[in-house]
Order: C-alpha cells, then structure tokens, then sequence
C-alpha cells in the first residue's frame, strides 16, 4: 500500500518512514524501562518496604503512645478531682462522709468510661480493702467472691498483692487489673496515691486498655505484631520464640532473625512514652515473593509490549496514513513535487490558502469599511436607506448608543502643480492626502477619541464618537490640536487647508443638522476665501440660522399643517421665533422675507392640502397683513392667522384625522411585518408625511414608539408560531421579518422579558 502511494505523489523520502523509525524508537522506551526496571527491581523493593514499614511503625508509635499518654491523663484526672481527694484523706471512722463522697467518685468514674469507653479505670484503696469502679464499690473480698463465679485465674490473696503494691507511674502488661476487662490482656497503667502525713499507700489508680485494642490500632496487614521491653523480649508472651539474644539499638531500626529453617524481618521502632520498643515481624519469604511477582511481570511486559507494539505499529502506520494520502489527493497537481514529503506538500498547500483566506478577509474588511462609509454619508445627507438603521448598525458593527458626535471637516482644493509630483493622478493625490491627515491626526490626539473618516467630494471629513465624559473636554481639547496640526501641515508640508469644527450633536439622528451647518460653514469660508480653522458656533453670516431652520423646522411644519393640526403648528411657530430672537442682531426685513418663503412653502403644496379650500380673496387679504407688519410679534401674529386659515378645521376633527392616520400606519405594520425592509421612512412614504414628523405623531397618538410597534406585532407572530411548531430561531427570525436572529433575540428579550428559548420551554409546560 505504501509503495504505491509513494510511487503516485512522486515524493523522495514517504512520511511512512519516518513514522515507522519514530514508532519503533517509541516502542524501545517501554522496553529500555523494564529492562532497568528488572535490574533495580530487588533495592527498589527493599526501599519500599523499608519505607513502608517505617510509616506504619511511626504510625504505630504516635497512636499507642497517644493511648498511654491518655492513660496517665486520665489517672491525673481522677487523682486530683476534689471527690477522689476528700474520699482518700477521710478516716475509718467516718463512714457517712465514706459514703457521700463515694457516690460522687462513681458517677465520675461512670462519666469516665462513657466518654472513654475502650479505657477501664479501677482505684483500690488497700487501707479500707475497699474497690472502686463505674461498674462497683464494694470491699475487695466481695469483689473477689463475684468474679469467683465467672471463673479466677489467681488466689485472692496474690490479686490482692499486686493491687496493694507501690507503684510510681508505672506501665506494665497484666490481665488481671481491670475490673470490667478482669482475666483480659491489658495494657496498664498503675500510680500510687500517698498519704501527704505518711509514706503509705491510700490508694492505687489503676487505667487500662485491652491488649486487644493495640493490636486493632496497630493495623498490621502483613506479619505480626510486637510490644518488647528494652531487652527485646515481648511483654505479652507469643507463639513465636526469637533469640534470646536479641538486642535493639537505637530508637529504629530492621534486623534479619531466624526461627529454626524460618528467616524473619524485625522491624522496630522505640516509644517515646515508656521503655518498650513497636516490632513488626514478617517472613522473609514476602519480600521475595514480591520481587519475583515483580521480576515475572517485568519480562513478561517486555514480551508482550514486543508483540502489541509490532502489531499496533503495523496498523497504526496503515491507519494514520490513510487521512494524509485523501489530504494529498485534494492538492492540485503543481504542489506535487519530487523534493517534498506529504507533509510539505500540504503545508505548502496550507499556507497557499491561508494567503487567500488572509486577501479575502482584507478585502472583506474594506468592504465593510466602504460599507460603513457609505451608511454615514448617506445619515449626514438624510437619504433613506434599504435597511432599518438597527439592521444597518448591527450589520456595520456601529454602536451608537448613549453617544455624543462631532464632525470636523478638511478641504483642500488641488492644483496641477499639486498633482505633478503624482503623476498626475488625482486619485493618488487624495489617497496621499487622506494618510497624511489621518496619521498627523492619530499622532496629535494619541487615538482618545474614536472616529470614523469619510470623503465626500472634495470634503474629508472626520466622524467622532464621544461618551458623555468626553464631550466637554473635546471642545476644548479638539480645537487646540487642529490648530498645531493646521501649523504643522502649512509649515512643513506647504499644505493648506480650510478646517471646519461642528458643534455636538447629542443624537444620532439629527448628526444630518449637524453636516448642513458644516457645509454651511464651509460654503461660507469658500465665500470669504480664509484658509484655517472655523467653528461653526462662532459663524455670525446672517442667514445660517434660516439654514438651520430650514433643516429642523420646515418640512415638519409644512406636514402639521397638512394634516391641520393647529396646536402644533403654533407650537412650530413660537420655536421659529425663538430662533429668530437668538439672532437679535438680524435684520427684520430677513426674517419678514423668511416668513415670505415659509409661507409660499405652505401655498405650494399638493392641491389635496386645506390650503386649495381657502379662496383667493382671503388668501390676499392675509399676505397683505404680512406685508405691514412692522415688528416681530405683528409678524408672527399674522403668519399664525395664515396657518389657523389654512388648517380650516376644529381640533375635534384633527383629533379624529389623527386617529386615521395612525390606524392607517398599524395596519400598514400589520400587512407588511414579514418585510425586511419595513422601516420608519418606507412608511411615512407609503402615507406621504415626514418621516421624523410621522414618527411623533405615532408616539403622541399611542404612547409608544413606531419602531416599538413592529416589533411588539413581529414579536406577537413568533409568539403564535413558538406555541404552535417546534422551530429553531434561525428560521422563526427569518418568518417574522427579521433579517438575523441576534436582532430577533434582542427584540424578543425587550418586549417579552425572557428569551425566545425561555418562552418556548415555558409554553410547553
């Protein structure tokens, strides 16, 4: 198989070589590991259990020493309490006291073992002959006489000894001094309590622990195990016999004894507590069992991986190649070459296509930028666009929210000596033009402000994005900055420019004002041909402001008044003349000759307008009031007098003109919702008003935006459709008229609350 593919791709050296070389080198690393492992197999063992044996004697040796640690605290304990203390010091004779106090010395014997349960505590008193346990207290030959009846191992007069002698904290190993565990193994701890007038015993303290319980703790698995006095012999006699001249050094330690043919390993370890030593003693034999499973194992992993390893090799250079070679088959047959195995061949052929994929996506980028440009520009020049602008936005990666923008504007007009150094290419001109003013413009403002640069004509004009913060520090900031740049261009590159600054515009969608005041004030710098920096708020050319009521104020008054809405036609009006006021140094002749344009504005309209019912005498009558008006406020009475005749209809009949057109405007949202294009200005098309216009009505009207509206209708249809069919959002977007389910998410969660998915689980249940 691999002879054929390698002769077919016409490659020098095939990958399937140098895999089977890296697979076999592979394979000898397990194998170089047994074998080592084999070698240091027996020392390795020998460390683990020598490891192992001393973390389980020093386990040993912290419990037990705990237990006997606790075996003197609890003798402590019953010595020194204020009951045991005035029950020893009392005399024969005083029986009733004998008495009380002994009942109390129970009761905290009882306590005791209930909280100690595995720990006896017995207290002879040899003087009175008297016994004294949780369990009983009474005098030692009764005591005798009712362990007699289970069966005693030892006279009453020999146990008796060995509860009256001396002792001086003591451990020792004895079955027969515990009352509850009597006849049991135990090891125990006995202290003497003097009388302070004489050296004579008043009592003995006698704390155990059976036999039992160390050996449970001690937890030895393997072996047996051993508690030797310092003279290595155990302190419980045990089955198995060591030499009797066994000698432990040191407070650890291992060593190697032999019981007749049996070898054994003692290992030790010394009490900290007391003179006795831990022991654990296993048969020498485990350890060799051990190493010889271990030995048995490593060869037969050597063996086994010899055989698997070839196997899985075979099959793995069989599997593994079998992708390469369908990569290889899909390379065109100019990227087979003699020199490269299969691998280069698809790099080469990768990195061929990450230099398409890397052209297509910068030419994806500019055109999203050209895109981008081409949105904005068409906002400044107030056209209407295919798409809403929240489509438009999401689309073009633009957010515009919550923003303040400014636009500055630079103009220079070429000449042929400009373009000669360009080979006469104006194109290259300007995209020099444009790189200059972008970099110097970067350089100078250190990149605070985000912007977006635009051309339009001759115009290059600059697009800033401002959070609210900023807006202040950027009229102040901006304005210094143009002027270094303006110096730095006329100074070292012989460039000069008229640069024009816009005031802030607080929305977006009035940034169109914005740019007419901008191209208002460019036209007038081109006027009085003064290259540098103008900003549009300190213009004082008479008619600027006419512009910027034009702009604002015109089309919406002339769609109030066709509708006949006088209330706010004289609301339109009182803000006209607001801004004629703000120009107090203007001429009344200019605003009378406005008004005259406002007024023909109005006349002009389609013949279907109120103003066609009017008759020609009244209309004359009225202009000529216009005429003698001397003041401003004669003037605005008269122009209102137009309006009220022109509109020639009560509110009540405004109010219900009103009505229709909003049900006009819903039920043209509800005929057309599955539109992607369905937007404000495609509708105020449809009933011919004003887009912006419109839109307030709608809000007046219904108390809720128009761009709400469609949605809440498309959000009511996706509801219906998510009850009745199980869908997927991409497609449920697409049915309600949203061009993307991002947008159709958004919306839903706005309107609903909860999420489409959310709302779908809830609608099952």
């Amino acid at each position: 198989m691999f002879k054929n593919c390698k002769k077919k791709y016409k490659v020098s050296t095939s990958v399937t070589t140098t895999w089977l070389i890296s697979y076999i080198l592979i394979l000898l690393i397990p194998l170089f590991t047994s074998l080592f492992q084999y070698i240091y197999t027996n020392s390795a063992v020998v460390d683990q259990i020598n490891r192992s044996n001393e973390k389980l004697l020093n386990n040993i040796q912290y419990n037990i020493d705990r237990i006997l640690n606790t075996l003197d605290s609890s003798s402590t304990s019953i010595i020194f309490n204020d009951h045991f203390e005035k029950l020893f010091q009392l005399q024969n004779t005083q029986k009733v006291a004998f008495n009380y106090e002994l009942r109390f010395c129970v009761d905290r014997l009882s306590v005791h073992y209930q909280a100690n349960p595995n720990i006896d505590v017995t207290v002879y008193m040899p003087d009175k002959s008297y016994l004294i346990h949780s369990a009983t207290a009474n005098r030692i030959s009764y005591i005798y006489d009712n362990l007699a009846l289970k069966g005693v191992p030892i006279p009453q007069k020999e146990w008796i000894e060995k509860l009256s002698t001396p002792y001086r904290s003591t451990y020792f190993f004895s079955p027969y001094m515990s009352y509850r565990n009597f006849g049991k193994d135990s090891i125990v701890f006995a202290r003497s309590v003097p009388l302070l007038a004489h050296s004579n015993v008043v009592a003995n303290v006698f704390v155990s622990i059976p036999y039992s319980k160390m050996k449970e703790i001690s937890d030895v698995s393997t072996g047996e195990f051993l508690i030797l006095d310092d003279n290595g012999t155990p302190i419980k006699p045990e089955n198995i016999l060591l030499p009797e001249s066994l000698t432990l050094t040191g407070n650890k330690g291992i060593k190697t004894i032999r019981n007749g043919k049996k070898e054994f390993i003692l290992s030790y370890v010394k009490s900290n507590k007391v003179n006795w030593y831990y022991a654990v003693l296993t048969p020498t034999r485990d350890f060799w069992m051990k190493a010889d499973y271990i030995r048995v194992i490593s060869l037969s992993s050597i063996i086994i991986a010899l055989f698997l390893g070839g196997i899985s090799i075979y099959c793995l250079l069989k599997r593994n190649y079998k992708p390469v070679r369908n990569v290889v088959d899909l390379i065109s047959f100019q990227e087979k070459t003699d020199s490269k195995n299969e691998f280069e061949l698809i790099r080469d052929a990768y990195i061929d296509l990450y230099k398409e994929n890397s052209f297509m996506k910068n030419s994806l980028s500019r055109q999203l930028e050209r895109s981008r440009e081409i949105y904005l520009l068409t906002r400044l020049k107030d056209m209407n666009s295919h798409l809403t602008d929240e489509d438009s936005m999401e689309y073009l990666q633009l957010d515009f929210e919550d923003k303040q923008f400014a636009i500055v504007s630079f103009y220079r007009s070429y000449t042929n000596e400009d373009i000669q150094y360009f080979d006469n290419d104006v194109m290259v001109y300007n995209n020099f033009i444009l790189f200059v003013l972008n970099n110097i413009f970067i350089e100078l403002t250190e990149n605070k402000y985000p912007y977006y640069q635009l051309t339009d004509g001759e115009l290059v004009l600059f697009l800033f994005v401002l959070d609210g913060e900023y807006s202040r520090h950027w009229e102040s900031f901006c304005p210094d900055k143009l002027k270094q740049m303006y110096s730095f261009l006329k100074e070292k590159l012989d460039l000069s420019f008229y640069i024009t600054i816009g005031e802030i515009c607080n929305d977006f969608k009035y940034i169109n004002s914005c740019y007419e005041d901008i191209l208002n004030a460019h036209e007038y710098n081109s006027v009085i041909h003064e290259d540098g920096i103008v900003l549009v708020k300190d213009i004082t050319e008479p008619f600027h402001h006419m512009d910027r009521i034009k702009v604002n104020y015109e089309k919406l008054l002339c769609d109030t008044i066709f509708l006949g809405n006088y209330r706010k036609a004289s609301q339109l009006t009182d803000m006209i003349f607001d801004e004629f006021m703000k120009e107090a140094d203007t001429d009344f002749s200019i605003h009378k000759y406005y008004i005259y344009h406002l007024v023909d504005a109005i006349i002009q309209a389609p013949l279907h307008t109120p103003a066609a019912n009017i008759s020609r005498k009244n209309l004359c009558i009225l202009l000529d009031n216009i005429t003698l008006c001397t003041n401003t406020q004669s003037l605005k009475k008269a122009f209102l007098n137009i309006i009220k005749a022109i509109c020639g209809i009560p509110q009540e009949k405004y109010d219900e003109r009103i009505q229709s057109l909003s049900n006009s405007i819903k039920n043209h949202v509800n005929a057309n919702y599955l539109d992607y294009n369905l937007s404000i200005a495609s509708i105020a098309e449809s009933v011919n008003l004003n887009p912006k216009y419109m839109s307030r009505l709608f809000r007046e009207e219904n108390e809720e935006g128009l761009l709400d509206y469609i949605n809440t209708v498309r959000i009511q249809k996706a509801k219906i459709i998510l009850e009745a069919q199980d869908i997927n959002l991409e497609d449920l977007a697409l049915m309600v008229g949203y061009t993307n389910v991002r947008t159709f998410r958004r919306a839903f969660q706005k309107t609903e609350g909860i999420t489409p998915g959310q709302y779908k689980n809830k609608s099952r249940t």
